[in-house]
């Protein structure tokens, strides 16, 4: 049996995460606050905070109670989720324009944060996703 990723054991803990409306509705909007400052490199939680007009740490205990993971690594989270779509979709983009698109502020950055995450490299994952299809198809 393969060892699960940080992503995917991030993944699982947010799945036993309690589940309300205002959980969801809180979580869409960290969420859509993320994807927006993405292009910035702003991604601190004081600049998602203030984005959501919310004081800091009142975010923290919010993304603490609600996911159960850290909200850094809500936020790494979100960023990597966005990173392995556009990899998917786009596996010849060249790596620092999927790194800028995620918020890094250059390519070694986000391959180490993706390392982490994955255990692999992108350019690996890529090669591993694309051979993973075609022996679907």
């Amino acid at each position: 049996m393969q060892a699960k990723n940080k992503y995917e054991m991030l993944s699982e803990c947010m799945q036993t995460a309690p589940v309300s409306d205002y959980a969801r509705e809180f979580l869409a909007d960290v969420d859509r606050a993320v994807s927006d400052l993405m292009p910035t490199n702003k991604l601190a939680v004081e600049h998602v905070a203030a984005k959501l007009c919310l004081s800091p740490s009142k975010l923290r205990r919010q993304l603490a109670f609600y996911t159960r993971i850290t909200p850094a690594n809500y936020l790494m989270m979100l960023r990597m989720r966005k990173a392995v779509s556009l990899l998917a979709a786009y596996p010849k983009y060249p790596i620092s324009v999927i790194a800028s698109r995620c918020g890094f502020s250059d390519h070694a950055h986000f391959t180490h944060a993706f390392v982490r995450f994955f255990g692999k490299p992108p350019m690996q994952y890529v090669q591993e996703h694309n051979e993973h299809q075609a022996g679907q198809a």
